[in-house]
């Protein structure tokens, strides 16, 4: 189980860091996979932040096969 200091750095990192840290090379990759434009990756990242590590954790599995 991820710990609240986790999970504070987790979501206090910028948009890149995360996207890393969920396995996704960068925001362009993620970008490139998604077709979504990384101003608004950027933006979700803060204001959907589910949404954009749902995206990551797709994008991480759909490389991994």
């Amino acid at each position: 189980m991820i710990g609240s200091d986790e999970i504070k750095k987790h979501y206090g990192a910028t948009p890149s860091k995360r996207a890393k840290s969920l396995g996704v090379k960068n925001l362009v990759t993620l970008s490139d996979k998604t077709g979504v434009p990384v101003s608004t990756l950027k933006d979700w990242s803060k204001t959907k932040p589910e949404t954009f590590d749902k995206l990551c954790n797709l994008v991480r599995i759909a490389s991994q096969q």
